[in-house]
């Protein structure tokens, strides 16, 4: 995913939840199991910190070992860390630096996830206004309108943000009531974090079937949704099976489409959507948004009484 930064710069991020010594330790014993850590490649790391440092962000750092590098670095929403990679020194050499190729391994199938889509964070409402304006601010970032998103328990407010070129995308998502899903995440994950990733592949439903080879567990989703989505887009019967079998939403604006996998929430309500654009689509399927979170309150519930 790619970002016009404020000064000029382009970015990549990549988002993982994985080996951050000292910052996931703090993210772990805050939040329990979560996403900690996030990438972005600048064309200047060191000027892109010390930007967002005069805006108020707090830097981060950490104790670095033998052969480390010392990756710039600043504190995101929920503390989540915000590292900075770039091509002026040896940052951008870090895979090669910091890992070892595995010499014997058995390659698995491709799934067709080409890339991250978007990353959905939640927060609670007082602290939308203070990371939008972070990442209007830091970032070359172009904001949608707020849509207000049916929870079965209430409302939670959503702020889409995305890179004029729509390479990199934002959701931000506050919630007030602690009885919806969003509400919950927070609440059992004591703060605002990141809720959601989104991968997106070429052939939705090449990936749905791989995934299913891989025992990926998804989302179920109500039989009667798809029987009103061939009313509503007049969909032929072949396609409406295809979506129902791979518990697939979909979505059209004009000529556009949107298709969305879910996966089971996993740890204290994070989960992975995957999705595929076509015909230029530019949302996130926000008419779908109320009955993914009535599945997945449903699904929550369940397992509550189990």
């Amino acid at each position: 995913m790619a970002v016009h930064a404020t000064d000029g710069s382009m970015a990549e991020l990549a988002s993982r939840a994985g080996n951050v010594s000292y910052g996931q330790g703090e993210a772990l014993a805050e939040h329990g199991p979560c996403v900690c850590d996030m990438g972005l490649r600048v064309k200047d790391a060191d000027q892109t910190v010390a930007r967002a440092t005069r805006l108020g962000t707090p830097e981060f750092s950490q104790p670095v070992g033998s052969g480390e590098l010392d990756i710039p670095a600043i504190k995101g929403v929920g503390g989540t860390v915000v590292h900075f990679i770039d091509e002026k020194s040896n940052l951008h050499h870090v895979w090669d630096i910091e890992f070892e190729p595995v010499s014997k391994a058995e390659a698995s199938q491709p799934a067709g996830l080409r890339r991250v889509d978007h990353v959905a964070q939640t927060m609670r409402y007082q602290e939308m206004q203070s990371w939008l304006t972070y990442y209007t601010s830091t970032f070359q970032m172009e904001k949608a309108r707020i849509v207000d998103v049916a929870d079965p328990l209430g409302i939670v407010l959503s702020q889409a943000l995305a890179s004029p070129d729509g390479e990199v995308r934002l959701n931000l998502n506050g919630a007030g009531e602690s009885r919806t899903f969003a509400g919950a995440f927070l609440a059992e994950g004591f703060g605002a974090g990141v809720q959601h990733i989104a991968f997106l592949s070429d052939d939705i439903f090449e990936t749905s079937s791989q995934l299913a080879a891989f025992g990926f567990e998804r989302l179920s989703i109500a039989g009667n949704y798809y029987d009103d989505l061939k009313v509503r887009f007049g969909l032929p019967e072949d396609l409406v099976s295809a979506l129902r079998e791979g518990h697939i939403l979909y979505d059209r604006e004009g000529r556009a489409e949107y298709f969305q996998i879910y996966g089971l929430p996993i740890f204290n309500g994070f989960f992975f959507e995957i999705a595929q654009r076509k015909g230029g689509y530019q949302g996130y399927g926000a008419r779908n948004a109320p009955i993914r979170l009535a599945a997945q309150m449903h699904h929550r519930r369940t397992k509550v009484q189990e």
